[in-house]
């Protein structure tokens, strides 16, 4: 009777509800009499849920296999639960705010490095040898100018002609001032490569980086949902990271292959595992092993990946998406 009023009750509150309160739906389903799983699959079809990653409507495909007492409907059921409480559990909302703030750091330091600009060491790295190299060769300079402006005040002073029959002048006290000028940015000069040269010997502080996107959700196709994998696909070509979104893409296929019903999960299975398993009457299953061929040459067969490359993917596994949505709908 209780079970009845539940149904009753989700009938009567269609398109709203909440993530936890959909997965509480789908594992009571999974415990339940078929007939009465079949019951409230059919009180859900089109049933808005409300995400922390955003809203999207209750599987479509999934509960009408549930509905129709058909024999995959268990695994799918299963493979669905699994995928959303790794959703549920990751947290996205804050997890992603911090990551779009550390891929908008790397952009910012991205873009200076395309600019050419001359990335100059944090203050706090210069040593004090440093300084006083600096600072000798300031005075150098102000001294040298200084030097110069006496010369031309001396050389404004002697007379510009000598008399016909007067001796011609030594010039020894203009000579005398440039030696001592010479000599003075000599000794300064051989000072300040002294202190630079002792500088570079000394071990220079390490700079601080900004940490790496990568974490090991990274590795799990479950940790996230499938539109999380492709917005988190999207961020990281953005910041560059383009072997790391080759695999993002990989892995929202994954994900929505487990939630359809054409693949069943397992851990420790190969990516060709998953095409062999395929049925032959899939009519997507040739792009799905292209795309595991291409993904498994630039993500294990290459240092670094190119935008080629990355649209070559993205492309392949937005259509087998649109394919597998597609089917669903129906």
């Amino acid at each position: 009777m209780m079970r009845l009023l539940a149904i009753f009750f989700l009938a009567t509150t269609a398109n709203a509800m909440t993530l936890r309160d959909y997965i509480a739906s789908l594992e009571r389903m999974r415990n339940e009499p078929r007939e009465l799983a079949a019951i409230e699959a059919k009180a859900l079809i089109g049933t808005e849920v409300d995400a922390p990653g955003g809203k999207f409507i209750a599987d479509t495909s999934l509960l009408d296999s549930i509905a129709n007492k058909r024999a995959d409907s268990i695994t799918r059921l299963d493979a669905t639960i699994a995928a959303l409480k790794s959703t549920s559990a990751a947290r996205a909302t804050t997890g992603d705010a911090k990551l779009l703030e550390r891929i908008r750091e790397e952009e910012r330091i991205r873009e200076l490095k395309a600019g050419g600009e001359v990335l100059m060491p944090p203050e706090g790295n210069k040593s004090m040898l440093d300084g006083i190299a600096g600072h000798i060769l300031d005075a150098a300079r102000w001294l040298r100018d200084k030097i110069v402006e006496d010369v031309e005040w001396l050389g404004k002073l002697w007379p510009k002609a000598p008399l016909p029959d007067a001796p011609k002048p030594s010039g020894g006290v203009p000579f005398m001032v440039t030696a001592l000028v010479i000599a003075i940015v000599v000794v300064l000069a051989i000072v300040a490569l002294e202190v630079l040269r002792r500088s570079r010997r000394a071990k220079p502080d390490e700079i601080a980086t900004s940490d790496p996107i990568a974490s090991r959700r990274d590795e799990d196709p479950l940790s996230r949902g499938a539109t999380e994998w492709e917005r988190y696909a999207a961020q990281l070509a953005a910041a560059g990271r383009i072997r790391e979104a080759i695999r993002a893409w990989y892995h929202a296929v994954l994900v929505t292959s487990y939630s359809a019903g054409i693949l069943n999960f397992r851990k420790g299975r190969t990516n060709w595992e998953y095409v062999s398993m395929m049925r032959a009457e899939v009519a997507w299953r040739p792009q799905f092993a292209d795309l595991t061929r291409s993904y498994e040459r630039e993500w294990y067969g290459r240092d670094e990946s190119t935008y080629e490359a990355l649209d070559d993917c993205s492309s392949r596994a937005q259509s087998i998406l649109g394919h597998i949505r597609k089917r669903g709908a129906e």
